[in-house]
């Protein structure tokens, strides 16, 4: 079995299917230092009042915009294409192969996730020819004795087995008439394997495989079959293992008990650390680092950037599954796992080869997955200083939040006569003078995490001193927030109520396949102040998403 790599070659990737994205760096991330530091922003309300009629004390101005608050009605269309990584482990969880999905485009990208379902669909020709392209590809390779056993010409319980198998649903006559068609056609030019190929080849072009659906049958719930998908696919990324599907093809997953226990036992599987890793990258934009971007990575060896995600996964896995479960201690953890190549890279002594090996942080000034060098080698520019790349990271991704138009124009250039200064000391009049205050209270935190290079460095103290790292961040209608040093930033973050909203939301999106909708606004309370009660435990956030009226509704319901 092949594993891909990152790039989509042969490689180490503890990840397997899931690799980054191609698409380029958000254009905003790819602008100059000081255009960052600027306060551009959503599209504000039509009914707000000219930007210039605005005093500029008034809050609005200084107020970020949540980019999901449940405000307007459901967009899930109730059909939902499966994502590039999920169709790829559909694949080998179905014919056991590991299928090369290259050349298919990539997933459209809204606020670092790729699962809006109104934006996957299939985009033009080329996107079906290859598709066409790889159901070829599996069904040739494919055991088909394995997937399609017929002791002589295939028999329509044959069929009907094989299809429900791939399609995770009951086939009715009319779709199941036209597969017997396929096969008796394909039997009078091919030899019977053959034929058999030409039938799984079909089956993985179908939209029955392609999509899954919310409809309901006529009422404002699920259907068995439909609710089982969901809550693989949102546990796992992949389709119900036999168990799962049992339940569902005789009803039992309607039952509450029932259903609870199903969604524990996903929940403590090992395929949902697979999918939590997932999660975690997508939404702090860790697939779209390429080290290779870097000025630094010329006197970096390559296998560096490896070691790098490896470390990340191995946090995730250690704090959220083997440790407390909680995103706050998965953010202030004070050890990590590194291989010799980035303990040379963290200045950590002691370790030596390739396999990851527990360390402590303590001297380091680190803690926590935002003090990694993947996180912190993400959020920069290719060189040169990044505090308002770190500081718009904190406010876009962690916290969810855009600056609003009233906050006022980008800054082009520090004021003059700074010279003297430290490249702290030049922005901190920012954070006082109206309207660069309304963005630079939040944006220059981004200092905490620049004390570190654009690879996750920490600069020679003679070019960047311990006390760049103080700093505030304040961002209404939260109390503002102080910290001295990384360390004490990165703890105000992991406890901080809007990072809470932020990960609740990008984490019902991954159930719901769309933004929280107005009718989403209770339940987005409920799940926030749970969350924020058990300090933030993620598998707990989703049982209780998953165990949720909303998550059993079907579009009609919604």
């Amino acid at each position: 079995m092949r594993i891909m790599d990152r790039h989509g070659a042969e490689g180490r990737s503890s990840r397997g299917l899931h690799t980054p994205r191609r698409a380029p760096l958000l254009a905003a991330l790819a602008l100059g230092l000081f255009a960052l530091g600027g306060c551009t922003g959503e599209i504000g309300d039509s009914e707000r009042p000219p930007v210039d009629e605005i005093p500029p004390d008034d809050p609005i101005r200084s107020t970020p915009i949540f980019h999901f608050e449940p405000e307007d009605p459901s967009t899930q269309p109730g059909v939902r294409r499966l994502t590039k990584h999920e169709l790829g482990r559909a694949i080998e969880d179905l014919t056991g192969v590991t299928a090369d999905l290259s050349d298919l485009p990539e997933d459209l990208e809204t606020l670092n996730l790729q699962i809006d379902a109104s934006r996957l669909t299939v985009r033009d020709g080329n996107h079906l020819l290859a598709m066409m392209h790889v159901a070829h590809e599996v069904a040739v390779a494919a055991d088909v004795d394995g997937l399609l056993p017929c002791a002589g010409d295939c028999t329509d319980d044959e069929l009907r087995s094989y299809l429900e198998h791939v399609f995770v649903e009951p086939v009715n006559a009319t779709g199941l008439a036209d597969y017997r068609s396929l096969y008796d056609r394909a039997l009078t030019e091919l030899d019977g394997e053959n034929a058999r190929r030409a039938v799984i080849q079909t089956s993985l072009m179908s939209p029955h495989f392609h999509y899954r659906t919310e409809l309901g049958d006529g009422g404002d719930r699920l259907t068995a079959h439909e609710l089982a998908e969901k809550l693989s696919y949102f546990a796992w990324g992949r389709p119900p293992d036999a168990e799962l599907r049992a339940a569902a093809d005789d009803g039992a997953i309607l039952e509450a008990d029932t259903y609870a226990a199903q969604v524990d036992r996903l929940l403590s599987d090992a395929r949902t650390e697979d999918r939590v890793v997932e999660l975690i990258f997508d939404w702090l934009g860790l697939d779209h680092f390429d080290l290779q971007s870097k000025d630094a990575a010329a006197d970096l060896p390559p296998e560096l950037e490896d070691s790098m995600i490896a470390e990340v996964e191995a946090m995730i896995r250690a704090e959220l599954f083997e440790g407390e479960g909680t995103l706050r201690s998965l953010l202030t953890t004070d050890t990590t796992q590194v291989d010799e190549l980035l303990a040379g890279h963290y200045g950590i002594d002691g370790v030596t080869g390739g396999d990851l090996q527990a360390v402590s942080l303590e001297g380091t000034g680190r803690s926590g997955l935002l003090t990694t060098a993947l996180v912190l080698g993400a959020h920069a520019k290719e060189s040169g200083r990044s505090p308002m790349q770190r500081g718009k990271f904190l406010v876009d991704e962690l916290m969810c939040m855009g600056f609003p138009p009233e906050a006022g124009a980008a800054a082009m250039m520090l004021p003059a006569g700074v010279e003297d200064l430290t490249f702290r000391e030049q922005f901190a009049p920012l954070e006082s003078t109206l309207p660069c205050s309304n963005c630079h209270q939040m944006l220059n935190a981004g200092f905490a995490f620049d004390v570190f290079d654009n690879v996750g460095r920490r600069y020679p103290l003679e070019r960047v001193g311990d006390e760049e790292a103080h700093g505030a961040f304040n961002l209404a209608p939260y109390a503002r927030m102080t910290f001295e040093n990384t360390i004490e930033a990165s703890e105000g973050f992991a406890q901080h109520g809007a990072l809470v909203r932020c990960f609740v939301a990008q984490t019902h999106r991954y159930a719901q396949g769309s933004v929280p909708a107005i009718d989403d606004a209770e339940l987005m309370a409920e799940l926030e102040a749970a969350f924020d009660a058990n300090d933030g435990h993620v598998v707990n956030l989703m049982r209780d998403i998953a165990l949720s009226e909303r998550f059993a509704q079907s579009v009609e319901g919604s």
